[in-house]
Protein backbone atom coordinates (compact mmCIF):
# COMPACT_ATOMS: atom_id res chain seq x y z
CA UNK A 1 0.00 0.00 0.00
CA UNK A 2 1.60 3.63 -0.37
CA UNK A 3 1.16 5.90 1.73
CA UNK A 4 0.16 10.34 1.08
CA UNK A 5 1.34 12.80 2.41
CA UNK A 6 -1.18 13.10 5.18
CA UNK A 7 -0.52 9.95 6.38
CA UNK A 8 -3.67 8.17 4.44
CA UNK A 9 -3.38 5.11 3.14
CA UNK A 10 -3.52 4.90 -1.06
CA UNK A 11 -4.31 2.04 -2.99
CA UNK A 12 -0.87 0.52 -5.20
CA UNK A 13 -0.61 2.17 -8.38
CA UNK A 14 -1.68 0.10 -11.44
CA UNK A 15 1.39 -1.59 -13.58
CA UNK A 16 1.62 0.70 -16.41
CA UNK A 17 0.98 -1.75 -19.69
CA UNK A 18 3.84 -3.03 -21.27
CA UNK A 19 4.40 -2.27 -24.92
CA UNK A 20 3.69 -5.62 -26.95
CA UNK A 21 5.18 -6.38 -30.27
CA UNK A 22 2.29 -7.33 -31.17
CA UNK A 23 0.72 -4.63 -31.99
CA UNK A 24 3.74 -2.92 -33.74
CA UNK A 25 3.23 -5.12 -36.92
CA UNK A 26 -0.42 -3.68 -37.25
CA UNK A 27 0.95 0.37 -36.58
CA UNK A 28 3.43 0.11 -39.05
CA UNK A 29 1.71 -1.77 -41.78
CA UNK A 30 -0.41 1.75 -41.88
CA UNK A 31 2.55 3.35 -43.10
CA UNK A 32 2.04 4.37 -46.71
CA UNK A 33 5.56 5.63 -48.52
CA UNK A 34 4.23 5.64 -51.93
CA UNK A 35 2.94 8.87 -53.27
CA UNK A 36 -0.77 9.55 -52.43
CA UNK A 37 -2.66 10.61 -55.47
CA UNK A 38 -2.39 13.99 -56.80
CA UNK A 39 1.12 13.84 -54.57
CA UNK A 40 4.43 14.74 -56.50
CA UNK A 41 7.84 14.05 -55.75
CA UNK A 42 9.22 17.23 -54.62
CA UNK A 43 12.94 16.14 -54.18
CA UNK A 44 12.85 14.72 -58.13
CA UNK A 45 10.94 16.68 -60.21
CA UNK A 46 14.03 17.76 -62.24
CA UNK A 47 15.13 13.99 -62.74
CA UNK A 48 11.65 13.38 -63.63
CA UNK A 49 10.84 16.02 -65.92
CA UNK A 50 14.27 14.86 -67.63
CA UNK A 51 13.39 11.33 -67.87
CA UNK A 52 9.69 12.00 -69.18
CA UNK A 53 11.01 14.21 -71.50
CA UNK A 54 13.64 11.19 -72.94
CA UNK A 55 10.99 8.42 -73.00
CA UNK A 56 8.68 11.07 -75.34
CA UNK A 57 11.99 11.60 -77.53
CA UNK A 58 12.04 7.85 -77.84
CA UNK A 59 8.88 6.83 -78.38
CA UNK A 60 8.43 9.65 -80.92
CA UNK A 61 10.83 7.91 -82.98
CA UNK A 62 9.81 5.67 -85.96
CA UNK A 63 11.49 2.86 -84.69
CA UNK A 64 10.08 2.76 -81.31
CA UNK A 65 6.44 3.58 -82.34
CA UNK A 66 3.71 2.53 -80.43
CA UNK A 67 6.52 -0.15 -78.97
CA UNK A 68 4.51 -0.02 -75.72
CA UNK A 69 1.85 -2.07 -77.23
CA UNK A 70 4.51 -4.80 -78.18
CA UNK A 71 4.59 -8.11 -76.74
CA UNK A 72 8.08 -9.49 -75.83
CA UNK A 73 9.94 -11.10 -78.52
CA UNK A 74 10.02 -14.61 -78.75
CA UNK A 75 12.99 -16.71 -79.03
CA UNK A 76 12.02 -17.64 -82.77
CA UNK A 77 12.39 -14.10 -83.68
CA UNK A 78 15.42 -12.92 -81.91
CA UNK A 79 14.32 -12.73 -78.11
CA UNK A 80 16.85 -14.06 -75.57
CA UNK A 81 14.43 -16.24 -73.16
CA UNK A 82 10.93 -17.42 -73.42
CA UNK A 83 8.70 -14.35 -73.31
CA UNK A 84 6.32 -13.29 -70.86
CA UNK A 85 3.17 -15.77 -70.21
CA UNK A 86 0.28 -14.84 -68.16
CA UNK A 87 0.02 -18.97 -67.76
CA UNK A 88 3.22 -19.47 -66.61
CA UNK A 89 2.88 -16.65 -64.01
CA UNK A 90 -0.47 -18.12 -62.82
CA UNK A 91 1.15 -21.37 -62.72
CA UNK A 92 3.48 -20.14 -60.43
CA UNK A 93 1.74 -17.67 -58.38
CA UNK A 94 -0.74 -20.50 -57.18
CA UNK A 95 -0.29 -21.35 -53.69
CA UNK A 96 2.57 -18.87 -53.47
CA UNK A 97 3.63 -16.73 -50.74
CA UNK A 98 5.24 -13.44 -51.04
CA UNK A 99 8.10 -14.46 -49.44
CA UNK A 100 8.86 -17.41 -52.66
CA UNK A 101 7.66 -16.31 -55.33
CA UNK A 102 9.97 -15.06 -58.51
CA UNK A 103 9.06 -15.65 -62.04
CA UNK A 104 11.48 -14.75 -64.52
CA UNK A 105 10.99 -14.03 -68.10
CA UNK A 106 11.31 -11.69 -71.30
CA UNK A 107 9.77 -8.69 -70.77
CA UNK A 108 8.99 -5.19 -72.85
CA UNK A 109 10.83 -2.64 -70.91
CA UNK A 110 8.34 -0.14 -71.96
CA UNK A 111 5.93 -1.86 -70.30
CA UNK A 112 6.99 -0.02 -66.42
CA UNK A 113 6.30 2.97 -65.77
CA UNK A 114 9.39 5.35 -65.44
CA UNK A 115 8.44 7.65 -63.36
CA UNK A 116 7.34 5.46 -60.37
CA UNK A 117 9.24 4.64 -57.38
CA UNK A 118 8.67 2.60 -54.38
CA UNK A 119 10.83 5.31 -52.45
CA UNK A 120 9.98 8.24 -53.59
CA UNK A 121 11.11 11.56 -51.87
CA UNK A 122 15.08 10.76 -51.67
CA UNK A 123 16.87 12.68 -54.37
CA UNK A 124 17.89 10.97 -57.27
CA UNK A 125 21.83 11.96 -58.34
CA UNK A 126 21.20 13.23 -62.17
CA UNK A 127 24.89 13.51 -62.73
CA UNK A 128 25.70 10.02 -61.98
CA UNK A 129 22.23 9.02 -63.92
CA UNK A 130 24.03 10.38 -66.92
CA UNK A 131 27.79 9.03 -66.30
CA UNK A 132 25.40 5.82 -66.28
CA UNK A 133 24.59 6.36 -69.64
CA UNK A 134 27.43 7.68 -71.25
CA UNK A 135 29.38 4.21 -69.42
CA UNK A 136 27.61 1.13 -68.95
CA UNK A 137 24.89 2.30 -71.77
CA UNK A 138 27.67 4.21 -74.51
CA UNK A 139 26.50 1.63 -76.89
CA UNK A 140 23.25 -0.86 -77.26
CA UNK A 141 23.29 -3.74 -74.72
CA UNK A 142 20.79 -4.99 -72.56
CA UNK A 143 19.56 -4.68 -68.90
CA UNK A 144 21.18 -7.21 -66.40
CA UNK A 145 17.44 -7.45 -65.12
CA UNK A 146 14.72 -5.69 -64.06
CA UNK A 147 12.43 -6.60 -61.22
CA UNK A 148 8.28 -5.99 -61.12
CA UNK A 149 5.97 -5.61 -57.99
CA UNK A 150 2.96 -7.65 -58.16
CA UNK A 151 0.42 -5.91 -56.26
CA UNK A 152 -1.71 -8.90 -55.81
CA UNK A 153 -2.05 -12.76 -56.91
CA UNK A 154 -4.58 -11.48 -59.64
CA UNK A 155 -2.34 -9.02 -61.02
CA UNK A 156 -2.65 -8.91 -65.14
CA UNK A 157 0.81 -7.34 -66.29
CA UNK A 158 -0.54 -6.61 -69.73
CA UNK A 159 -3.70 -4.84 -68.95
CA UNK A 160 -0.98 -2.56 -66.90
CA UNK A 161 1.44 -1.63 -70.03
CA UNK A 162 3.33 1.52 -69.34
CA UNK A 163 2.39 1.25 -65.54
CA UNK A 164 4.39 -1.85 -64.17
CA UNK A 165 5.86 -1.01 -60.91
CA UNK A 166 9.30 -1.86 -60.81
CA UNK A 167 11.41 -2.22 -57.12
CA UNK A 168 15.04 -2.85 -59.09
CA UNK A 169 17.03 1.10 -58.83
CA UNK A 170 14.84 3.52 -61.24
CA UNK A 171 18.61 4.99 -61.76
CA UNK A 172 19.40 2.09 -64.56
CA UNK A 173 16.11 2.46 -66.20
CA UNK A 174 16.28 6.09 -66.31
CA UNK A 175 19.83 6.09 -67.75
CA UNK A 176 18.65 3.32 -70.41
CA UNK A 177 16.28 5.63 -71.56
CA UNK A 178 18.41 8.74 -71.79
CA UNK A 179 21.12 6.68 -73.18
CA UNK A 180 18.42 6.02 -76.63
CA UNK A 181 17.95 9.66 -76.82
CA UNK A 182 21.00 10.35 -76.63
CA UNK A 183 21.65 7.98 -79.49
CA UNK A 184 18.75 9.35 -81.10
CA UNK A 185 19.76 13.29 -81.12
CA UNK A 186 23.26 12.21 -82.07
CA UNK A 187 21.42 10.51 -85.97
CA UNK A 188 22.82 7.13 -84.68
CA UNK A 189 22.51 4.69 -87.79
CA UNK A 190 18.94 2.96 -87.69
CA UNK A 191 20.96 -0.29 -86.78
CA UNK A 192 21.79 1.31 -83.90
CA UNK A 193 18.54 1.90 -82.92
CA UNK A 194 16.95 -1.40 -83.28
CA UNK A 195 19.75 -3.15 -81.30
CA UNK A 196 18.05 -0.87 -78.65
CA UNK A 197 14.71 -1.86 -79.43
CA UNK A 198 15.37 -5.53 -79.94
CA UNK A 199 16.99 -5.39 -76.47
CA UNK A 200 14.23 -3.63 -74.90
CA UNK A 201 11.47 -6.10 -76.53
CA UNK A 202 13.36 -9.23 -74.82
CA UNK A 203 14.38 -7.46 -71.09
CA UNK A 204 14.90 -9.93 -68.54
CA UNK A 205 11.67 -9.15 -66.14
CA UNK A 206 11.75 -10.82 -62.84
CA UNK A 207 7.92 -10.79 -60.97
CA UNK A 208 7.79 -10.87 -57.68
CA UNK A 209 4.60 -10.79 -55.30
CA UNK A 210 4.35 -7.59 -52.82
CA UNK A 211 0.92 -6.62 -52.29
CA UNK A 212 1.50 -3.63 -49.84
CA UNK A 213 3.12 -0.40 -49.55
CA UNK A 214 5.62 -1.42 -47.17
CA UNK A 215 6.57 -5.01 -48.52
CA UNK A 216 7.62 -2.77 -51.92
CA UNK A 217 9.33 -0.25 -49.94
CA UNK A 218 11.33 -2.67 -48.10
CA UNK A 219 12.10 -4.68 -50.89
CA UNK A 220 13.26 -2.01 -53.41
CA UNK A 221 15.51 -0.71 -50.30
CA UNK A 222 16.80 -4.27 -50.14
CA UNK A 223 18.00 -4.69 -53.77
CA UNK A 224 20.24 -1.67 -53.53
CA UNK A 225 21.72 -2.94 -50.34
CA UNK A 226 22.56 -6.40 -52.33
CA UNK A 227 24.12 -4.49 -55.14
CA UNK A 228 26.06 -2.09 -52.76
CA UNK A 229 27.09 -5.96 -51.31
CA UNK A 230 27.81 -6.92 -54.44
CA UNK A 231 30.00 -3.97 -55.95
CA UNK A 232 32.15 -3.99 -52.50
CA UNK A 233 33.48 -7.28 -53.52
CA UNK A 234 33.34 -7.08 -57.12
CA UNK A 235 35.06 -3.15 -56.98
CA UNK A 236 38.78 -3.45 -57.80
CA UNK A 237 40.99 -1.63 -54.85
CA UNK A 238 43.38 0.35 -55.76
CA UNK A 239 46.20 -2.50 -54.71
CA UNK A 240 44.28 -5.03 -56.85
CA UNK A 241 44.44 -2.25 -59.64
CA UNK A 242 47.94 -2.04 -59.63
CA UNK A 243 48.76 -5.55 -60.13
CA UNK A 244 46.38 -5.43 -62.42
CA UNK A 245 48.27 -3.20 -64.59
CA UNK A 246 51.87 -4.22 -63.71
CA UNK A 247 50.82 -7.63 -65.51
CA UNK A 248 49.47 -6.44 -68.57
CA UNK A 249 52.41 -4.45 -68.64
CA UNK A 250 55.27 -7.52 -68.17
CA UNK A 251 52.51 -8.95 -70.86
CA UNK A 252 52.69 -6.31 -73.50
CA UNK A 253 57.05 -6.15 -72.85
CA UNK A 254 56.71 -10.09 -73.39
CA UNK A 255 54.87 -9.40 -76.96
CA UNK A 256 56.69 -6.15 -78.18
CA UNK A 257 60.25 -7.29 -77.85
CA UNK A 258 61.60 -4.26 -79.61
CA UNK A 259 59.20 -1.73 -77.96
CA UNK A 260 59.33 -0.14 -74.35
CA UNK A 261 56.04 -0.16 -73.32
CA UNK A 262 54.77 2.93 -71.83
CA UNK A 263 52.30 4.37 -69.88
CA UNK A 264 50.58 6.02 -72.01
CA UNK A 265 50.56 3.07 -74.48
CA UNK A 266 48.63 1.28 -71.08
CA UNK A 267 46.24 3.96 -70.86
CA UNK A 268 45.41 3.51 -74.36
CA UNK A 269 44.75 0.31 -74.39
CA UNK A 270 42.29 0.67 -71.11
CA UNK A 271 40.54 3.59 -73.38
CA UNK A 272 39.94 1.53 -76.32
CA UNK A 273 38.93 -1.53 -74.45
CA UNK A 274 36.85 -0.84 -71.04
CA UNK A 275 34.95 2.07 -72.35
CA UNK A 276 32.73 1.72 -69.38
CA UNK A 277 35.77 3.32 -67.07
CA UNK A 278 36.06 6.31 -69.29
CA UNK A 279 35.81 9.02 -67.32
CA UNK A 280 34.40 7.39 -64.54
CA UNK A 281 35.52 7.00 -60.78
CA UNK A 282 38.85 4.85 -60.27
CA UNK A 283 39.87 4.96 -64.23
CA UNK A 284 43.17 4.10 -65.43
CA UNK A 285 44.77 7.42 -66.36
CA UNK A 286 48.00 8.21 -67.70
CA UNK A 287 49.57 9.06 -63.64
CA UNK A 288 48.20 6.00 -62.08
CA UNK A 289 49.75 3.53 -64.70
CA UNK A 290 53.06 5.71 -64.30
CA UNK A 291 52.32 5.36 -60.62
CA UNK A 292 52.06 1.86 -60.98
CA UNK A 293 55.46 1.30 -62.57
CA UNK A 294 57.27 3.30 -60.06
CA UNK A 295 55.36 1.30 -57.16
CA UNK A 296 57.17 -1.79 -58.92
CA UNK A 297 60.12 -0.70 -58.86
CA UNK A 298 60.91 0.54 -55.89
CA UNK A 299 58.32 -0.88 -53.25
CA UNK A 300 57.80 -4.15 -54.73
CA UNK A 301 61.71 -4.79 -54.55
CA UNK A 302 60.36 -5.61 -51.13
CA UNK A 303 58.59 -8.72 -50.36
CA UNK A 304 57.73 -7.30 -46.66
CA UNK A 305 56.64 -4.16 -48.00
CA UNK A 306 54.05 -5.93 -50.69
CA UNK A 307 52.71 -8.18 -48.05
CA UNK A 308 52.29 -5.30 -45.65
CA UNK A 309 49.67 -3.30 -48.53
CA UNK A 310 48.08 -6.71 -49.41
CA UNK A 311 47.05 -7.30 -45.08
CA UNK A 312 45.77 -3.51 -45.41
CA UNK A 313 43.84 -4.26 -48.40
CA UNK A 314 42.70 -7.24 -47.16
CA UNK A 315 41.37 -5.34 -43.75
CA UNK A 316 39.83 -2.94 -45.49
CA UNK A 317 38.28 -5.07 -48.45
CA UNK A 318 34.10 -4.35 -47.06
CA UNK A 319 35.30 -0.77 -45.77
CA UNK A 320 33.67 2.51 -47.84
CA UNK A 321 37.61 3.78 -46.47
CA UNK A 322 40.54 2.22 -47.25
CA UNK A 323 42.83 1.51 -50.33
CA UNK A 324 39.92 1.97 -52.78
CA UNK A 325 40.11 2.37 -56.44
CA UNK A 326 40.21 6.14 -56.44
CA UNK A 327 43.15 7.00 -53.79
CA UNK A 328 45.92 6.98 -56.61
Amino acid sequence: MGRAADGEAQPPRAKAKAKTEQGLPKALGNVTMELKEGERDGANIAFLEQVLAAWEVVQGHQIFEAIQQKAPTTVTSGGTQRPFSQQDLDSILKGATDDNMAYVCGGNLAWIDFAWTATPGIPVRMNAVKQLANSLFSKPRPIDCVTIALPSADYKPEKHRGGLRRVSPEEITAAYIIAIKRDIENNESDQVLTQWRTHMLSTTFRFVLLPTQQSRYWFALDQREQMDHQYRVCHRSCFQRLHEVIRLVERMQQALTSTTVTAAMVEQEYRKNLPTMVNGPGQVTFNFVDSCLTIQRRMFISATIRECLRDMDDRAAYSSEGTDGRSF
